[in-house]
């Protein structure tokens, strides 16, 4: 039970600092406003994940065999990749929102917006595939995984921070 938790501990410390590397990251504490107010709304894509992985895991608990994983997702994805298509307008309401709700000072929110609008569709096309690991029991696995990303994230952030600001921390 402690190799596990210690497993997920990690696992959930390299996300949560995988997410808000580059904010940390960014020098200027303009740039900073400009990210967070293209990341704010984005926040509900976080909410959405967490619920749909309390609505996966007892599912998936419960599976056995390959076959049944595969069946599994054949159903979800059937659902869930029209569900990401049909989001994806959501980025030009988005755009629109936050100059309206911030101001016209945050405008440069829209292009950052347009960067990390794509990744945030994308996890939740992989989120299934990351539920399924903890239902298999794979907490090393997990680690593994979120500890990756944050090293890819960092390096590309290392890369393209200096060079593009705001718009290469959003690009990584």
């Amino acid at each position: 039970l402690v190799s596990y938790n210690a497993f997920i501990v990690a696992a959930s410390f390299f996300s949560i600092f995988s997410d808000w590397m580059e904010v940390l990251m960014l020098s200027e504490s303009s740039e900073t406003g400009i990210y967070n107010a293209a990341r704010m709304p984005l926040q509900g894509f976080l909410i959405f994940l967490a619920t749909m992985q309390s609505l996966l895991l007892p599912g998936f608990a419960g599976l056995a065999s390959r076959d049944e994983y595969f069946a599994a997702f054949k159903r979800i994805y059937v659902w869930l990749v029209p569900a990401a298509v049909l989001l994806v307008p959501g980025m030009f309401v988005l755009a629109w929102f936050i100059p309206y709700w911030f101001g016209p000072q945050y405008r440069d929110s829209v292009t950052v917006l347009y960067f990390l609008y794509p990744g945030y569709l994308l996890k939740i096309l992989f989120a299934p595939l990351g539920t399924a690991l903890f239902a298999l029991d794979r907490p090393r696995l997990i680690a593994v995984e979120a500890g990756a990303r944050m090293i890819a994230g960092f390096g590309l952030n290392l890369w393209l921070i200096p060079a593009h600001g705001i718009y290469g921390a959003a690009a990584a």
